[in-house]
């Protein structure tokens, strides 16, 4: 096509020129566009227009990495890794010819370009609402060799503006506090991806200039691995994005995409109004959660033992029968949901049977008991089913086989000379692999014992496994189920709902559906090797119709909480939130390890307010600060919160956490020497009504120390203030409040403590103003608590 129009639109009437360098491409209306360098036919700089003669530059240069062909061979302590690629980095313009389609009211411009023997397409396509530019990415072979293949594709993006001061890194989700400065990633740095945490979106923003641009690596199908980090005065985002396959000269791969666009706004203009940028990509939160969803509080129950390094063991509920005598404590603690794991140790977090009930949970007649007495006491019974693959003596014992051979072998007793000491400062968080190769080892004895030599189901379907090229079954540490197999998919849909009918459930934890990262390069998937990992994504809205029709009022509920699985999960785990425990409760030695993160609790509640403004409307987070998951990896005497930081700090991250919205589970146990605060959450969440379903508004309150975390819960002109020291000295501090959070018909207000169950006076008496709770005075104990309900006091105006 001719680009000399687009590029007279943007004022680059310099590419028109047979010899210019650049090329020019764009939206009709001339608002956005893209330049392309003519020699390698990647783009180089993203172009804006305001206004008439407004128009803004900001140098986007592309580059890609194509990782082919190579062999297979074990990565420790697992997953896959490749020997003797070749890798493809120098891209040439293939056709000088630009492909244009006008695809309804968006265009797409489609660029040839090649890398080796790889013929590589960019495609641009420009939409009229923001983000308004995807780019993907068509790659296929055009060589004689009658099958290509392609490991993984890495495009970096690089931002080179003419100085770095000034620009501000957003990145909602991320391990990293909002707002830091650029040039202070020297460091490279984990940005969330919309798989398995948040949203993977990136705003680089001037506050100065007014300008603010948007990178957001988006793949329904490949789950990337995206970093960020600022180098030679540029800002680098690399994105890893996992996209794998075998085939021939005549197929293709597409890889979608990368979303990008520029503002004349800044990102507190645009945080508002981000979550608009999910109904362009057609990604919602399911509508039709129940009723009972959203203020759940779920308490997570382990039956059998589970066994650990050195001995440990733990069972707080050797059988079902325990359990169901039980029922009555939990209840009375105020959790109205308890979440059955799978039996300890066998089959443990492993698929066996789905269909044997007892040997998979417990007494299959006891638990019918349990679901019934719960029901009688207005508990919900959700079950955490397995979905990664299945256990056998064969990969246990090659899990088991590598970790003895593995690099983190000698480190098994890592941290064992640590013990705990009476001021909390013992703990340090540890190296999760190294937890991890323990697991394997403390649990191979009755995995093993319990399994036969060769799983049947390998046997009867083996076409539902992850394999090598050589057909070796692989997975983490076990049989991996191709959960992209639609057969697979009927098989599973079928055992969840027969297990509803068995037993009356409610519904679903869905473990690991992401766990197996690997592609499958088996003959019948090896095309898109690939696809496997993110297969529970639309499997999961096929599930969820079938769930709904049988059960109207169950519970979805996954551990990865990237956007993708939030379409059809009602609640998501917080594995993106577990890094702040830390940060938050041990500020000095956590930013050693992670320069970037928060730094007080100021900071913590900037994350949480920008975390929450990046996901799709209605979406929710069940959060958690002791589960099995953190229970499991520490090593004996720092497995609890409580022993990690202390029973104080322990009750202000309890209040934190659960008091902010969305769903509170707590694994067995971690509710010990904790009571009374867990009952209090419990009411506050189900008895004040804005603390129940209202809204989270860190801008509305601010605490003038930073040490004080504070959020205000609002429904309607219904006012509470969570507020929470999370540090371990005595603070007085002022509150400043939003006065148009307050109902102007109340003349007078009353403000009371609900932690501390009394009324705070004001003055000469308990009668506060509108002018008073605009700015006063609060004095917090170390790891103080503070509830304060706004409450009118008499006194209306007429």
């Amino acid at each position: 096509m001719d680009v000399s129009s687009l590029a007279r639109r943007f004022g680059e009437d310099q590419t028109t020129d047979d010899d210019s360098s650049l090329w020019v491409i764009g939206e009709r209306a001339g608002r956005i566009g893209i330049e392309l360098d003519r020699g390698t036919g990647l783009a180089v700089a993203l172009l804006a227009e305001w206004a008439p003669n407004q128009r803004e530059r900001l140098p986007l240069r592309f580059a890609a990495r194509l990782v082919t062909e190579g062999s297979e061979v074990d990565d420790h302590p697992f997953g896959l890794a490749y020997e003797g690629t070749v890798d493809l980095s120098t891209f040439w313009l293939a056709s000088p010819a630009i492909r244009h389609e006008q695809a309804g009211y968006d265009e797409i411009f489609t660029v040839e370009t090649r890398a080796g023997d790889w013929r590589v397409d960019w495609e641009y396509r420009f939409r009229g609402s923001a983000p308004r530019i995807e780019v993907q990415v068509i790659l296929g072979p055009t060589g004689d060799r009658p099958t290509s293949t392609l490991r993984n594709l890495h495009v970096e993006i690089e931002f080179r503006p003419a100085s770095l001061d000034g620009w501000l890194v957003q990145a909602p989700g991320s391990p990293m506090r909002i707002g830091i400065p650029a040039s202070l990633l020297v460091d490279e740095a984990t940005v969330s991806d919309a798989c398995f945490s948040g949203s993977g979106v990136v705003v680089l923003e001037h506050p100065d200039e007014h300008v603010s641009l948007l990178v957001w690596p988006f793949s329904r199908t490949e789950q990337s691995r995206n970093r960020i980090q600022a180098v030679d005065g540029a800002m680098r985002m690399s994105v890893a994005t996992g996209l794998a396959g075998r085939i021939g000269a005549h197929d293709r791969l597409r890889y979608g995409g990368i979303e990008l666009d520029l503002f004349a706004a800044g990102w507190d203009e645009l945080r508002p109004t981000a979550r608009a940028w999910f109904g362009t990509l057609g990604v919602a939160a399911p509508a039709d959660t129940a009723a009972w969803i959203p203020a759940a509080s779920i308490y997570e129950v382990q039956i059998g033992t589970s066994v650990f390094w050195n001995g440990y063991e733990y069972s707080p509920y050797p059988t079902a029968r325990d359990l169901l005598e039980d029922l009555g404590r939990i209840a009375d603690l105020g959790f109205d949901c308890v979440q059955i794991m799978p039996r300890q140790p066998f089959p443990s977090y492993n698929v066996y049977d789905y269909a044997d009930i007892t040997l998979s949970y417990g007494d299959e007649v006891d638990l019918r008991a349990v679901v019934a007495a719960a029901h009688a006491l207005g508990l919900k019974v959700i079950l955490d089913i397995l979905m990664h693959g299945v256990i056998d003596a064969d990969i246990i014992g090659r899990a088991a086989d590598r970790v003895r051979n593995g690099p983190y072998f000698d480190r098994l007793n890592e941290g064992m000379e640590v013990v705990p000491d009476p001021e909390f400062t013992a703990y340090e968080e540890r190296d999760y692999l190294v937890a991890w190769s323990r697991h394997i080892l403390d649990f191979e004895p009755y995995w093993a014992a319990g399994s036969p030599g060769t799983h049947p189901l390998v046997d009867q379907h083996p076409e539902w496994f992850v394999r090598r090229s050589d057909g070796e079954i692989i997975g983490v540490y076990t049989k991996a189920f191709d959960v992209s197999n639609l057969a697979w998919q009927e098989y599973f849909t079928n055992v969840a709902l027969d297990l509803v009918r068995r037993l009356d459930i409610d519904g679903f934890r869905f473990d690991a559906p992401t766990y197996n990262e690997v592609p499958n390069w088996s003959p019948a998937t090896e095309g898109r090797a690939s696809a496997q990992q993110l297969g529970g994504v639309e499997h999961f809205a096929r599930l969820r119709t079938q769930l709904k029709a049988l059960k109207p009022d169950a519970m979805l509920y996954t551990e990865p909480s990237g956007t993708l699985f939030r379409q059809t999960m009602d609640i998501t785990y917080n594995y993106d939130e577990h890094w702040l425990i830390h940060a938050a409760l041990r500020p000095e030695a956590a930013i050693g390890i992670n320069p970037v993160g928060i730094r007080y609790a100021r900071d913590l509640a900037m994350w949480f307010r920008d975390k929450e403004a990046l996901l799709p409307a209605g979406a929710m987070t069940a959060r958690h600060i002791d589960s099995h998951d953190t229970f499991w990896w520490p090593l004996p005497g720092f497995k609890w919160r409580r022993e990690q930081y202390g029973l104080p700090a322990t009750r202000a991250l309890l209040a934190a956490w659960t008091l902010i919205g969305g769903v509170y589970m707590t694994f067995v146990g971690g509710e010990t020497d904790l009571e009374p605060e867990v009952r209090r959450v419990n009411r506050l969440r189900h008895d004040v009504p804005e603390v129940r379903r209202g809204r989270a508004d860190y801008d509305a309150v601010r605490a003038g120390d930073d040490r004080i975390f504070a959020v205000a819960r609002v429904l309607g002109t219904q006012v509470t203030l969570v507020t929470v020291n999370l540090s371990s000295a005595p603070v007085s501090t002022t509150l400043t409040l939003d006065r148009g959070l307050l109902d102007p018909e109340v003349r007078q207000f009353q403000v009371i403590d609900a932690w501390k169950e009394e009324r705070l006076a004001h003055g000469s008496g308990y009668a506060w103003s509108a002018d008073d709770l605009a700015c006063f005075e609060l004095p917090f104990r170390p790891y103080g608590v503070r509830v304060l309900l706004l409450r009118p006091a008499g006194g209306v105006a007429s």
